[in-house]
């Protein structure tokens, strides 16, 4: 019984380890097609001209963005919001008619699920 139990518990650590080390497989299986997109579109940019690069990379662009949706990864709005320390963090100050208004966004923040996984990065107004 003893022996079953030492059994039990290197199993469930040898899963649990398992577990963690490949939780994140599946975000990066569903990202490997965009960077297949962004291979072809470097090897194509010299045939290209920068109109069908800029159109190729938007293309992409929102490929990304359905891709973490469908992960529940999603950025969310910064610009003309009230500075919140939880989902901001204010890199500049700049003068502005209110207190703690956000006037620019250097970086999106991202939310999983309800977590944030990334604060914005924002320049934030203050009255003169």
């Amino acid at each position: 019984l003893l022996a079953e139990f030492d059994n039990y518990k290197r199993r469930t650590r040898d899963e649990k380890k398992h577990l963690n080390l490949y939780s994140g497989e599946g975000i990066i299986l569903s990202l490997l097609p965009a960077l297949d997109d962004i291979e072809r579109i470097i090897e194509n940019s010299d045939k290209s001209d920068k109109d069908s690069i800029k159109e190729a990379v938007q293309l992409l662009s929102s490929k990304l963005v359905k891709t973490l949706k469908e992960k529940n990864i999603e950025s969310f709005d910064s610009l003309g919001e009230s500075f919140n320390p939880e989902l901001h963090e204010a890199l500049m100050s700049e003068a502005g008619e209110e207190d703690d208004i956000i006037v620019k966004e250097f970086e999106k923040g991202y939310k999983y699920h309800d977590r944030i996984i990334r604060h914005a990065k924002v320049v934030v107004s203050k009255k003169s």
